[in-house]
């Protein structure tokens, strides 16, 4: 699926001014802020958008940059994210392809459907000569565009409701299950639960997690995971307490780079 995005690559034009990118400039400088749209790039022409570090060795070789300069980039600016498998993934990436991996998902659904419409209609012909003029013919286009409706909404009735989530609100999910960090209950409910809310919400669950982490960093004191999506615990209010010794410099939380 990502060989279709290959040829657009949507980013904000300032990314160079983002907070987060800044702090990676001052360290790598440019060559920091060239390697972290390389990295992207890659993720981009994977499949499921994520790389396994396993390989960093052909990264090496494919940036002409040293692993220990590659490996900063990827884990010390909060620019991306590894998970269980050691593969690292950036979810504003993820998050800004979403639109257009929908929209190539409709359009490919649309194209199925149409040819089992015909293939179907195919079968119920024992000449298919006799199908193939009938088809072209625009003496009979209009009865054919008809059927073709009535085996639409045939095939819409008979469908399943609700299609199994994309890989992209797996990967979110899995996000969130190693981010959390409070492995109690059933992972396979939590996760049908997760693939019910919108990728709005999912973003912002993500964006809660983060604060709600550094807020009760002990988490045998946080809610469990099923008791926090039940109560929306994404929209409770984040209360942070401070050493008035040690008073914290001010710092806006961006998870999208």
């Amino acid at each position: 699926m990502a060989k279709i995005l290959n040829c657009y690559f949507p980013h904000d034009y300032d990314a160079r001014n983002d907070r987060k990118i800044l702090k990676l400039r001052r360290i790598h400088g440019w060559q920091g802020y060239g390697l972290y749209f390389a990295l992207l790039e890659i993720l981009r022409g994977q499949d499921d958008f994520r790389y396994p570090l396993d390989n960093i060795s052909e990264l090496e070789f494919e940036l002409r940059e040293s692993k220990e300069i590659i490996l900063s980039v990827i884990r010390n600016f909060d620019l991306f994210k590894i998970d269980e498998a050691n593969y690292f993934y950036s979810i504003s990436l993820i998050a800004r392809l979403q639109p257009y991996l929908e929209k190539s998902e409709r359009a490919r659904d649309a194209v199925n459907k149409r040819w089992e419409i015909a293939r179907k209609t195919k079968e119920t012909n024992t000449n298919v000569d006799t199908f193939v003029d009938t088809f072209v013919d625009t003496n009979a286009s209009t009865n054919r565009i008809e059927e073709n409706r009535i085996e639409e909404n045939r095939i819409e009735k008979t469908a399943p409701a609700k299609k199994q989530p994309d890989f992209i609100t797996k990967i979110l999910f899995d996000v969130f299950w190693v981010a959390y960090d409070k492995k109690v209950g059933s992972k396979e409910k939590l996760e049908k639960k997760w693939n019910k809310f919108s990728l709005e919400t999912q973003k912002k669950i993500l964006d809660h997690v983060e604060l709600y982490k550094k807020s009760q960093p002990n988490k045998q004191y946080r809610k469990n995971p099923e008791t926090y999506f039940n109560n929306q615990g994404w929209t409770d209010e984040i209360i942070e307490f401070y050493d008035p010794l040690d008073p914290p410099k001010a710092e806006f939380y961006d998870p999208v780079p």
